[in-house]
């Protein structure tokens, strides 16, 4: 029996150079030689050994060219030859590469894994696994997995996975994760994840995560998280965190965050916090924070909080608290709360407190409270000045002095009261009414242009009080 099976194998190698054998019987075992490859088959289905176009079963060759189809299983020995084409589905082994224009399957490739058109199923590569087109399912290369259109499922590459189209899944790169469109599901890199269209999901990498479009999920670097488009959910990096457009979530980075638009949620930075287009929410930065739109909600930086509009709700800075239109709710800076518009609620500075038309609630400032073209109302204090353009409406003590062109309420200060109009009660060292005195004024020395109530003090002018009493000592009065 063995000797048969030699004698069988000896004249099929034989037939292997001589001209073709066609099959006497298509419905009985045959073996057909097609000038390319040595079929064992019925209708199609068995093995081919061989450059065979196809087979249904297992097909075996050195180099594979010029494929139609394979259904089972195809063992390619070497490198693919040119225009290898076809179709495979099942499972494709190589030692080399095997490739095709269309694998479905499973695929493995001590070199690479090849498709041509489009790659779907399981493959490994030992360098690469490789589709000119679409890639779907799991693939696995040692160096690299890339597509030149989109990928759907999981892509795992030693060095980076490239997708020319948009990502969806899980893609693991250990120096870079790159697609052409989106990216959707997550995708990590030791060094870059980068998109040219947008990510969702999460995203990360040693160094860089970049997005020509939005960014939405969670997205972190341990340089710089950027975005072309917007940003919501969680944004994280080392130095940057840069959008193009909105930022929404929590926002954080160890430098500057950054957004072109809004930005909503929770930002922070360990230097600078800046957004062209808003703030709201909790918005800190160890050095400077800055809109250049309004602020709504808690906005504090370690030197200057700095808003183009106005800012809401609790706002505070070490060095400055400056908004170029209003400051409302609890203002406090460490040197100075500047507003060019109102400064309204509670406003607190070791330094000044300045508001360009109207200082409104509990205002105290260390150096000065200054109204420059409006009124101070409520309650002002300083250890310096109390200085309003207008009116002073309230309760104001100034260590240095309280001046302001109408006053109604209660003045006090160490050494000078100065106004035109005074209504109520003014307490100083000087008290100056370079006008109407109504009510009562106490110091050391007293003047009203016109009085109407009571001046007490060492030296007392009513200039509206005839000789001999327009200038009394300890008390002058006047009432008509």
């Amino acid at each position: 029996m063995s000797r048969l099976h030699v004698l069988l194998g000896t004249a099929l190698l034989i037939a292997a150079t001589a001209a073709p054998v066609r099959a006497q019987d298509p419905e009985s075992p045959a073996s057909t030689w097609t000038g390319r490859s040595l079929d064992l088959a019925i209708n199609g289905y068995g093995v081919s050994l061989g450059n065979s176009p196809g087979i249904n079963g297992l097909r075996i060759n050195w180099r594979d060219r010029e494929l139609h189809r394979v259904n089972g299983v195809n063992l390619t020995l070497w490198r693919p030859g040119e225009n290898v084409g076809g179709t495979i589905n099942g499972v494709v082994l190589g030692v080399a590469a095997p490739a095709a224009g269309r694998i479905t399957g499973v695929a493995a490739g001590l070199g690479a894994v090849v498709a041509e058109r489009h790659l779907r199923g399981i493959s490994v590569g030992g360098l690469a696994v490789v589709s000119q087109g679409g890639l779907d399912g799991i693939h696995v290369g040692g160096l690299g997995v890339v597509s030149g259109a989109a990928s759907r499922g999981i892509r795992v590459g030693g060095l980076a996975v490239v997708t020319g189209g948009p990502a969806t899944g899980l893609s693991l790169g250990g120096l870079a994760v790159v697609s052409e469109g989106d990216q959707r599901g997550a995708s990590v890199a030791g060094l870059a994840t980068v998109s040219n269209g947008s990510m969702w999901g999460f995203n990360a990498s040693g160094l860089a995560t970049v997005a020509q479009g939005d960014m939405r999920g969670f997205n972190a670097a341990g340089l710089a998280t950027v975005a072309e488009g917007s940003m919501t959910g969680a944004n994280l990096s080392g130095l940057a965190t840069v959008s193009q457009g909105r930022m929404s979530g929590l926002n954080v980075s160890g430098l500057a965050t950054v957004a072109q638009g809004r930005m909503t949620g929770v930002n922070l930075a360990g230097l600078a916090t800046v957004a062209q287009g808003g703030m709201a929410g909790i918005n800190a930065s160890g050095f400077a924070t800055v809109s250049a739109s309004s602020m709504t909600g808690v906005n504090l930086s370690g030197i200057a909080t700095v808003t183009e509009g106005t800012a809401r709700w609790v706002n505070g800075a070490g060095g400055a608290l400056v908004a170029n239109r209003s400051l409302q709710g609890l203002n406090v800076g460490g040197l100075a709360v500047v507003a060019n518009r109102a400064l309204q609620g509670i406003n607190l500075s070791v330094g000044a407190l300045v508001g360009g038309r109207e200082v409104t609630g509990l205002s105290t400032g260390g150096l000065a409270v200054v109204s420059g073209d409006g009124d101070v109302r409520g309650v002002a204090l300083s250890v310096g000045a109390v200085v309003a353009d207008e009116a002073l409406r309230g309760f104001a003590v100034g260590g240095y002095k309280v001046e302001a062109r109408d006053m109604k309420g209660l003045a006090a200060s160490v050494a000078r009261i100065k106004t035109s109009a005074m209504t109520g009660v003014s307490i100083g060292a000087y008290n100056e009414i370079r006008g109407r005195q109504t009510g009562l004024s106490i110091g050391l020395f007293n003047t009203a242009d016109e009085l109407k109530g009571v001046q007490i003090g060492l030296l007392n002018r009513a200039r509206n009080n005839p000789p001999p009493f327009r200038l009394l000592p300890l008390i002058n009065v006047h009432f008509d």
